[in-house]
């Protein structure tokens, strides 16, 4: 029965060979078509030597099955020289994986990182013996010796211990998995370092047979005899369960990926939510503080003149102060709404008395006598772009007159904002909007965020306007 099997698998060792090639391949190709630029995880920063040697090696397995292929066809200098390039590609892809290996854990344990030159200092020893052993050696009747030779070299100085160290290194990295919040692949990465010392055996250790050394005891044939199937199918199962460790492993990218967005709009929620709190803060609350201070200011000027109109405006002034601490209060406790049944009209007139705008000014609001339906979020941020608006005239304009003008045309609402005080120069605007002062500039915030439009005009000595369209539906 075991010579059976043993016989089924050497007549099918062209199709061993071509699936093992195959399996390093995809696993290279999988890993080189994962972004891993982004991620915080150390294998991520080596994990490009081992997408090399899946690649590479597979093309070297893949000449030791289609290069026999050519000895009926080529000479025989040519058919040597096939031989010799591939066994030249395979200690190359060896040498990258004792890159991957030796890479890992230097950024592991933070390891000098010249010693990274070691994997390609040991790649040239094994090259430099392998054009010694073709120009200095003749083996009469064995014209392949030194393809053997090399190839055996080459997994003794290279894959050996490069297998080996990449196991170590990849179980090492368990920690930072677990630590990091993803210890569900801590079990492929144990799968990847069983995999790998397995490989270390089958590739490293168990070499071409031949008269020297070791090789003589530990050899592919001494293995196929004592267990029945050849050395082939133990690397291309290994290779398998690598492939699939590492294909499975490096979907945790995608998963640090789509995490750090989260953090990311998570942090950018905070900061709008924080810029929307300034903008309430110096919209609504600072104004009416500074409109009181303008009270207590007339206050002032008014105890020795009219004690009795003092006393009066102080009342005044404390039950707005009481008010604007009503309104903290509200605002912290995310209550501040405006009352549903209140109109618009009604509205503008509260923040006109909220202001004392008429005590100052001659004001005259123009509005349709139908009210107009305004949606509650667009109402919220007119109210406020019209507190910032008026304010502004109350501390810069020195006006007489203000006049607020709405009208809706389809579904449009149209709002005018206009005084005769002393005016100013646009470029005066857009140096403030570019500038750290904030009040036009949340006007025109909120005033986007409500998919409207605002449109200052101003003449110097003859006054502002403020234009400002916004949707209110259908």
């Amino acid at each position: 029965m075991l010579g059976t099997f043993h016989e089924l698998l050497e007549a099918n060792k062209v199709v061993i060979l071509f699936v093992y090639g195959m399996i390093f391949f995809l696993m290279g190709f999988g890993i080189l078509l994962k972004s891993r630029q982004h991620s915080r995880f150390k294998l991520a920063h080596s994990l490009h030597w081992l997408a090399l040697f899946g690649i590479v090696h597979a093309f070297a397995d893949w000449g030791h099955l289609f290069i026999p292929l050519q000895q009926a066809y080529a000479s025989e200098q040519t058919y040597i020289i096939l031989r010799t390039i591939r066994i030249v590609i395979n200690a190359l892809s060896f040498m990258f994986m004792f890159y991957f290996g030796l890479s890992l854990l230097i950024d592991t344990k933070g390891l000098d990182r010249r010693l990274k030159v070691f994997p390609l200092a040991i790649f040239l020893i094994w090259l430099v013996q392998m054009i010694a052993y073709i120009v200095f050696l003749d083996m009469v009747g064995d014209e392949l010796w030194w393809v053997r030779m090399g190839d055996i070299w080459a997994r003794y100085l290279l894959a050996l211990p490069g297998t080996l160290l990449a196991g170590y290194a990849i179980g090492l990295q368990r920690q930072e998995f677990i630590e990091a919040g993803y210890a569900e692949f801590a079990r492929y990465l144990n799968m990847a370092r069983i995999s790998l010392l397995i490989y270390t055996l089958a590739a490293g250790l168990i070499v071409p047979a031949s008269s020297f050394g070791l090789a003589r005891i530990v050899n592919d044939q001494v293995f196929s005899t004592v267990f029945g199937i050849p050395i082939e199918t133990i690397r291309a199962a290994s290779g398998f369960f690598l492939s699939v460790s590492i294909l499975k492993v490096i979907q945790v990218f995608d998963m640090e990926y789509i995490t750090r967005i989260q953090e990311s709009e998570k942090t950018r929620a905070i900061y709008d939510e924080r810029n929307r709190i300034a903008q309430d803060l110096h919209d609504g609350i600072i104004q009416s503080i500074y409109a009181s201070n303008l009270e207590l200011e007339v206050v002032k000027h008014l105890v020795k003149e009219d004690p009795d109109e003092a006393r009066n405006r102080l009342d005044i002034s404390l039950k707005k102060r009481n008010q604007i601490i009503s309104e903290i209060r509200e605002y912290i406790g995310e209550l501040k709404r405006i009352p549903k049944t209140q109109s618009f009209k009604e509205r503008i007139e509260a923040l006109l008395d909220e202001l004392s705008v008429r005590e100052r000014l001659a004001v005259k609001v123009e509005c349709p006598d139908v009210d107009i339906s305004v949606p509650y979020a667009t109402s919220y941020h007119l109210a406020l772009v019209l507190k910032e608006a008026i304010s502004n005239v109350l501390k810069h304009a020195q006006a007489k007159n203000l006049v607020v003008r709405m009208k809706e045309k389809g579904s449009i609402l149209h709002i005018e904002i206009s005084d005769d005080g002393k005016g100013f120069l646009l470029e005066e605007v857009e140096e403030e909007l570019a500038g750290n002062r904030q009040g036009l500039k949340n006007m025109r915030e909120r005033i986007g965020s409500i998919e409207g439009n605002m449109e200052i005009k101003s003449v110097k000595g003859r006054g502002t306007s403020i234009l400002v369209t916004v949707p209110v539906g259908g």
